[in-house]
């Protein structure tokens, strides 16, 4: 039976503030957290408790058998006490926050993405799962990002959080240090076409901008390469903006098309 001092841990995980003072992140439900288990070695993360119902644990004894001191099998009342999903799924894992943030990337070796202020937990999870699928392996963050080890971050990058580095920086200083040939692609309303410009998953950076206010002013100015999806040719008045994981889709897509 779980204490009310590790239910009462559990539940702080979800606030930001708790998760830096405990050290812990929270990977909850049946594919993220066996993604997890059977996956160990693609980041530098530790699993410190393994929450579950007694018939998943039997049935995924091959990829818990090296985590067996680590699980505690719960009943479904308590799962419901410990989650943050609205229908509990069968299992969930604590897991140590990376002691110190990844080293900053080398856009002069690959592409590497650059987010500003993407606060929509939705947004940034479904963010870092492109990253995964276009095999991006960097995220830049700026300090206004959402943090990507939040439980909505973790849930909507079904994994891939595991997969991708983040780490958080001034974009301003970080830009204005890079090498200046180093192409550094930003997605604006009044950009060249995505399918007029060469693009290349070789080296750069590609910034991608806050939902209702775009890329700031400051950061625009040290575009190199400013950029954009047109519209179709239709009469009928649209959206007046794409939404941002809409759009890193989109883009990346055409990046992965060029270089190919």
């Amino acid at each position: 039976m779980l204490s009310q001092s590790k239910i009462k841990l559990i539940r702080s995980l979800r606030l930001s503030k708790f998760r830096n003072m405990h050290g812990l992140f929270v990977v909850e439900g049946d594919k993220i957290v066996c993604e997890l288990l059977s996956q160990p070695s693609l980041m530098p993360l530790k699993i410190t408790n393994i929450y579950a119902l007694g018939d998943w644990v039997e049935k995924h004894g091959q990829e818990t058998g090296p985590y067996k001191d680590m699980i505690d099998i719960v009943s479904p009342r308590e799962l419901v006490r410990i989650s943050s999903l609205k229908t509990p799924n069968k299992a969930l894992a604590l897991v140590e926050l990376p002691k110190n943030e990844w080293s900053l990337p080398d856009p002069e070796s690959k592409l590497v993405v650059a987010l500003e202020d993407i606060q929509d937990p939705g947004n940034m999870g479904t963010i870092i799962r492109l990253a995964d699928w276009f095999s991006i392996g960097d995220l830049v963050l700026s300090p206004g990002c959402a943090d990507p080890f939040s439980p909505k971050v973790v849930q909507a990058s079904m994994g891939s959080v595991f997969r991708v580095k983040t780490c958080h920086t001034d974009l301003e200083a970080w830009m204005k240090s890079l090498n200046k040939t180093i192409p550094l692609y930003g997605t604006l309303m009044e950009g060249r076409s995505i399918y007029n410009t060469g693009l290349s998953t070789r080296c750069g950076v590609l910034l991608f901008g806050n939902e209702s206010q775009g890329i700031s002013d400051e950061l625009q100015k040290l575009l190199s390469k400013p950029i954009t999806i047109p519209r179709g040719t239709g009469q009928r008045q649209g959206p007046d903006s794409l939404n941002v994981a809409m759009a890193a889709a989109i883009v990346l897509s055409e990046f992965t098309r060029q270089s190919s």
